[in-house]
């Protein structure tokens, strides 16, 4: 077992290098101040969890690693051009260990930063020999997906009661569907079959709701040095996280009530980790965590792959600090 977790390690880091080998300096020709922007949130160094997931599924079903590489570049692209627009609204001065790009510079040039990036990944994308226009398509999707899940995010915060359905609607929108999308295109680089296709999308949906999940709960357990981002924008903007939403269906309201106190955020965080342990909320989620790491374990055990380390990809995800 120790042999198989420093072989996929390795493994791990050579896919990541791959990446990075591909994504430096993949905007150099433009006006000044969008190539350096650009290029400063792209050099951040965060997991590439998602460029990563798309480039595994791509050869575990078969495919080459290059196949895939302008599939994965787009979607970190895309990925990235959330973070940024995400940063500016939710007021966060702290992404990948360094700041944020609003903060660095200004909103303006974060907006301009953001648009820059949406606009680079469509443009990856026109690399692309096989399976172009299903690609494109299916990345035009998750486009507008994603930007109707932060709509709903971003108008939950205004409502006290928002359902676990609905909070799993909104985040099936946004994290889901997006990691949802590494997998999915994944396998059409690989040219897998229609039915495996549909199964790889569904495996990275389960593995993007577990993520999300996992996301809320870090925001309250973990702490701004290990995250390398800020954490006090959930609990101030009154953000429905997994937590609070499991709360108000066991009738557990007064977890309002510590939200809309004045104490300051980090008080707030205090308070609701001990709301949280005492209520067994913090338990249903890490139940709730591994049952749908579990459910994308069982998609995958039906798939026949040609190297598969997609399982390990499940349990890295799973024991992540950050």
């Amino acid at each position: 077992m120790r042999e198989s977790k420093l072989n996929f390690k390795k493994v791990l880091l050579d896919y990541k290098n791959f990446f990075e080998l591909n994504i430096n300096d993949f905007y150099i020709d433009g006006p000044k101040n969008m190539i350096e922007t650009s290029n400063f949130v792209m050099s951040a160094k965060g997991k590439r969890v998602r460029p990563i997931l798309s480039m595994m599924s791509c050869t575990a079903l078969g495919g080459k690693i290059e196949d895939s590489i302008d599939v994965a570049i787009a979607i970190e692209l895309l990925h990235n051009f959330t973070l940024v627009h995400d940063d500016i609204m939710d007021d966060d001065n702290l992404r990948h260990g360094q700041p944020t790009v609003h903060e660095k510079w200004d909103i303006g040039t974060a907006v301009l930063t953001g648009d820059s990036l949406l606009w680079l990944s469509l443009h990856a994308l026109k690399n692309i020999k096989k399976n172009r226009e299903k690609i494109i398509l299916s990345f035009i999707d998750a486009i507008k997906l994603v930007c109707e899940g932060q709509a709903y995010d971003k108008m939950f915060e205004s409502k006290e009661n928002i359902t676990l359905d609905e909070y799993e609607q909104m985040i099936g929108m946004k994290t889901g569907y997006m990691i949802g999308l590494c997998s999915h295109l994944g396998s059409i680089c690989a040219d897998a079959d229609l039915g495996t296709q549909i199964k790889m999308q569904n495996y990275g949906l389960e593995i993007g709701k577990a993520y999300q999940i996992q996301d809320d709960y870090m925001e309250i357990y973990s702490n701004q040095e290990v995250m390398k981002k800020s954490l006090n924008s959930d609990v101030e903007l009154n953000k429905k996280t997994y937590m609070i939403c499991l709360a108000i269906k066991n009738r557990k309201f007064d977890v309002i009530d510590i939200l809309k106190s004045k104490k300051c955020s980090l008080e707030k965080i205090k308070d609701l980790r001990n709301y949280f342990e005492k209520t067994g909320i913090k338990q249903q989620t890490i139940k709730e965590i591994n049952k749908t790491f579990n459910n994308a374990n069982k998609i995958l055990d039906t798939i026949k792959f040609k190297v598969n380390y997609l399982h390990e990809v499940n349990r890295y995800l799973i024991n992540r600090k950050y």
